[in-house]
């Protein structure tokens, strides 16, 4: 290949990994994570903490297994309306939203690699928490159940 060539090429990549469209083929998901360990109901659940556009959009996707008591917390850097889809996520999830005083409002059980399926906050929030299906059925966790984050000091989120 020229190197005239290869340069157009290079260049390509960049702009089209730039896109929001093409992001999910650029990132290396899973990324490596700070993570937090949050309490529901006395029971611990060890969280990866998504704070950044990219680590949100990589979320849970390409992964095989979730240890039973993990999952990802997401936080927005303002409450807004989220949707979140299950795109190249292989495992069966349940998604909270919850309020800025950790208060889960919503729950909805997310099917693998279902594209055609959103699933979104019932009024805008900052915090969504991702764990295996039937996590929260399990552990008796329900709408109206507080969940405490102590998040990392210095936590970037943007």
């Amino acid at each position: 290949m020229k190197q005239g060539t290869l340069s157009a090429a290079i260049i390509a990549v960049f702009f089209l990994c730039s896109w929001a469209a093409w992001g999910s083929v650029c990132l290396a998901c899973p990324m490596d994570l700070p993570r937090i360990v949050a309490k529901v109901k006395g029971q611990p659940l060890a969280l990866a903490v998504a704070a950044t556009p990219e680590a949100r959009q990589c979320g849970l996707s390409r992964r095989d297994k979730l240890a039973p008591d993990e999952g990802m917390l997401f936080i927005q850097p303002a409450a807004r309306a989220l949707t979140f889809w299950m795109k190249d996520t292989q495992i069966a999830l349940a998604i909270a939203f919850i309020d800025d005083a950790g208060f889960i409002l919503s729950i909805e059980q997310m099917a693998p690699l279902k594209t055609d399926q959103v699933y979104r906050s019932p009024q805008p929030v900052r915090y969504a928490v991702e764990v295996n299906q039937g996590w929260f059925a399990e552990h008796g966790v329900g709408i109206g159940d507080k969940i405490q984050l102590s998040l990392p000091a210095g936590l970037e989120i943007r």
